[in-house]
């Protein structure tokens, strides 16, 4: 019989591929964006940042549905999980014209946030290239978080591989090749995406005529249920997401130079950030399936947090050791590199807290615990650490390390709070969302 952790980390690695390889379509955006300029740099990262922030909410709503579908496996309930996708697809068409207006209109929201005008104009251009793309990323997101929640991870690994490769070709003929700059990225993007909808859809496609051979009755109750842990779950990563949406503009308050070694650094740090997310994604699976099927979801638990420790240790060591030479992949301008590199220092210090986080959230949504993790991000981030930011950055003249600085402490408090979490419920215990209901 396989150990919890031979589980987890067949589970994690598909799943850490799968987000470093989707982080990675960004990354070579960047990094062949980043021969044309900084003003190149910093319009592909305002517009990438809008593009979260406006579609951050709506692409984790899906999150709810995974304590849901973790435990039905947990329990053997085909039949719900069944409903459960179909009444997803409703969702997705809901958020679906909201985010396409927000992605149009985005040169328009940037000058109201006071970006420079050049800037405002290409990070537009990009975002409404970008909405001919959303309804391929929805149904990518909603479907890859379902069929993880089955523990099904293989199919969007390879999904998103196969973009990547289709990305990097399209990057340099749009940009390169047809001379279209920072808007050829976006074309290229865009059809990555159906790419790597199509992909995956392919690859589960045993999975769709299963659970929409049959139309499920459209129920009230059903979205409901979805929508009770979708909406804290999608709230909450956006309270973050939104955290570091102002970290961007609060840089460009400081200078386009600035922005854009901050870009870089927002950049690498979320690449290492793609390792713990699919550690989290992977807890979530087991202590839900664990939590479903009456098993020792406590060892799922520590297992979890043992593993994440392992990995933030790793990638500290990469980011001190490789600062330098990591900034002179995005850039060879000698005045982004001095300013960056501090940057990537300060950013290798709160690696654990950030690794500890995302993984304590994982667990807690596995157990279907939301509502907690809701309130810890809005305290620790817009009660904390952004009033925080703002007063290191511009009061005491600490500039880009400053807005840095305060991230960081929000980071740790979100981690500290989430572990004091879970040691209540590894003391209180916890029961089946399905065996609540009865």
């Amino acid at each position: 019989m396989k150990t919890e952790r031979a589980l987890l980390w067949k589970l994690a690695w598909p799943v850490m591929m799968t987000t470093g390889a989707s982080m990675s379509l960004g990354v070579v955006d960047m990094l062949m964006v980043g021969r044309l300029g900084t003003t190149a740099i910093a319009s592909l990262s305002v517009s990438v940042t809008w593009m979260f922030a406006v579609g951050v909410f709506g692409r984790n709503i899906s999150g709810g549905v995974e304590p849901l579908v973790s435990q039905a496996v947990g329990e053997n309930q085909q039949l719900i999980r069944s409903g459960l996708y179909q009444h997803l697809l409703y969702m997705m068409l809901l958020v679906l014209i909201p985010q396409v207006f927000l992605y149009t209109f985005a040169e328009q929201a940037l000058l109201l946030l006071h970006q420079e005008e050049e800037i405002a104009q290409l990070a537009g251009q990009y975002s409404s290239v970008m909405a001919i793309a959303i309804p391929a990323e929805l149904l990518f997101f909603y479907s890859m978080r379902f069929f993880q929640a089955m523990e099904e991870v293989k199919s969007a690994t390879l999904a998103v591989l196969v973009a990547n490769l289709c990305n990097v070709i399209a990057n340099y003929v749009m940009i390169f090749v047809f001379g279209w700059g920072v808007v050829g990225s976006a074309w290229a993007s865009c059809i990555s995406s159906y790419v790597m909808c199509f992909v995956l859809l392919w690859n589960v496609r045993s999975y769709l005529f299963d659970f929409l051979s049959v139309r499920q009755p459209f129920s009230t109750r059903t979205i409901q249920k979805i929508w009770s842990f979708g909406w804290p779950t999608g709230l909450q990563i956006s309270l973050e997401v939104w955290g570091f949406v102002l970290s961007v503009l609060f840089a460009g308050w400081i200078g386009t130079k600035e922005q854009a070694a901050h870009a870089i650094v927002l950049n690498i740090s979320s690449l290492c950030f793609m390792l713990p997310l699919g550690l989290s994604v992977a807890a979530a699976t087991r202590v839900g399936m664990m939590v479903g099927s009456q098993g020792d979801w406590k060892n799922a638990i520590w297992t979890a947090l043992k593993a994440t420790m392992m990995i933030e240790l790793v990638i500290v060591s990469c980011l001190f050791l490789g600062a330098p030479w990591l900034t002179r992949f995005y850039t060879n301008e000698p005045e982004l590199i001095e300013i960056a590199v501090p940057l990537l220092y300060l950013c290798a210090l709160f690696q654990v807290f950030d690794g500890l986080q995302v993984v304590g959230l994982g667990i807690l949504r596995g157990m279907g615990d939301v509502r907690a993790p809701l309130l810890f991000h809005f305290v620790a981030y817009w009660l904390i650490g952004i009033p925080l930011s703002l007063w290191l950055a511009f009061e005491l003249k600490w500039g880009v390390q400053g807005i840095w600085s305060g991230l960081a402490i929000a980071l740790a408090i979100v981690a500290l709070l989430c572990i004091a979490r879970i040691l209540y419920w590894v003391r209180r215990g916890v029961r089946s969302l399905y065996e609540r209901e009865k």
